[in-house]
């Protein structure tokens, strides 16, 4: 991995807002920018249910626990956190070399309220891995959140986002934004070797990973279940987000073919990788905004580990699926699409499309320099 150092030998100090520091990709960046020699402040929020990580080798301001949801109903609680930031950035103040980072919209405007009060001259990056639905939405609080946003975008000095149809579709379209944007893929950056195939016999098993939150896709995955009983198998891990829990679990449970085995970090892919035949990357929470425009991590975590993926065929990742060759798409009844699928589909057919994708560079999917990368370019 490239080191994060000017040509005096001196690292940046980088001020890192994360919206949940407890997410695994999260955690992953962090500890990816920390190896690189970064002195890292990581400052965040914590979402209720997710496990305790291990500690890690960064400083962490701990903003308390958010839930998610309504953006404007977060603002107290955003506010009531900055006074624990504006120490830390005033600390910063002091370094030759700093940068901030946030991603999402409301912790940028909590660092951008944050550097202003302290007059912290830094570097301002917004990291950007999911449009929200309401940020594409005509009603008051659409259009308040899209100006805020452009007021964000108009003192950044760069716009990383982690798919190429977020600077099309929305950042160009929508808000207007000329700016310098660099591509930040969701790639692996901490890999673990791949574990021995856990594989059942006369059974196809369909893995659903990261985080649970497409009510559509839990529907989807129980009528498979329900439909192809005596040959399908559904594996689940990660934490149910804008998925009711309850019903979650009820749906879950219901079925004796589907195995949910709660959250997991990166240290835990190979495992769960090695029991499934096919990832599901189909997501619909916002099926003609961000769902269709994404490049989820599933992409990357299931190249890496040669787990072919299954994708809608009009959406940006069904697109990325077929130009790489990584899986099989599907449209229309899609239900209906995998279920004759599955049905049609023999081992030899599978393992011939696994070792094509065991072909690829894993630069495809893997990449732990790429942020340190960035990182070098806005801090000089």
């Amino acid at each position: 991995m490239e080191a994060c150092k000017d040509n005096s030998g001196s690292a940046p100090a980088v001020l890192y807002f994360v919206p949940n520091s407890l997410e695994t990709k999260a955690l992953a960046r962090a500890k990816a920018m920390s190896d690189a020699g970064i002195d890292l402040i990581v400052v965040g929020f914590r979402r209720p249910g997710y496990p305790a990580p291990d500690p890690g080798t960064w400083q962490y301001v701990d903003l308390g626990e958010l839930s998610d949801g309504n953006y404007l109903a977060r603002i107290g609680t955003l506010l009531r956190a900055a006074y624990r930031i504006i120490p830390v950035a005033r600390r910063l103040k002091r370094r030759s070399r700093a940068v901030v980072i946030a991603r999402n919209l409301d912790l940028a405007l909590l660092a951008r309220a944050c550097t202003m009060v302290t007059r912290l001259r830094a570097p301002f990056v917004y990291e950007v891995l999911d449009i929200r639905k309401v940020m594409v939405g005509s009603g008051i609080a659409a259009q308040a959140l899209r100006w805020a946003e452009r007021r964000i975008l108009n003192s950044t000095a760069r716009l990383w986002i982690s798919a190429p149809k977020f600077a099309e579709e929305y950042f160009a379209k929508i808000q207007g934004f000329t700016g310098q944007w660099r591509l930040l893929e969701n790639k692996i950056v901490h890999t673990a070797a791949p574990s021995p195939d856990q594989l059942p016999e006369n059974r196809w098993v369909i893995g659903w990973f990261g985080a649970l939150r497409c009510p559509k896709s839990l529907e989807m995955l129980c009528r498979l279940a329900s439909d192809l009983p005596d040959t399908l198998d559904v594996y689940i891990r990660g934490f149910p987000t804008t998925i009711d829990e309850e019903y979650f679990h009820q749906s879950v449970t219901s079925h004796d073919n589907i195995y949910y085995d709660g959250a997991y970090s990166h240290q835990d892919l190979p495992d769960m990788m090695a029991k499934i035949h096919f990832s599901w990357s189909f997501d619909y929470i916002d099926a003609w905004g961000n769902s269709a425009w994404l490049l989820p991590n599933r992409v990357y975590e299931a190249g890496y580990y040669e787990r072919p993926l299954l994708g809608d065929a009009d959406h940006a990742t069904g697109t990325r699926i077929q130009e790489e060759g990584l899986g099989w798409t599907f449209s229309g009844d899609i239900v209906r699409g995998i279920e004759d699928f599955l049905r049609e589909m023999n081992l030899d057919q599978w393992m011939q499309k696994r070792d094509e994708i065991a072909s690829k560079d894993k630069s495809l999917f893997y990449d732990p320099g790429e942020v340190v990368s960035l990182i070098n370019e806005v801090s000089g």
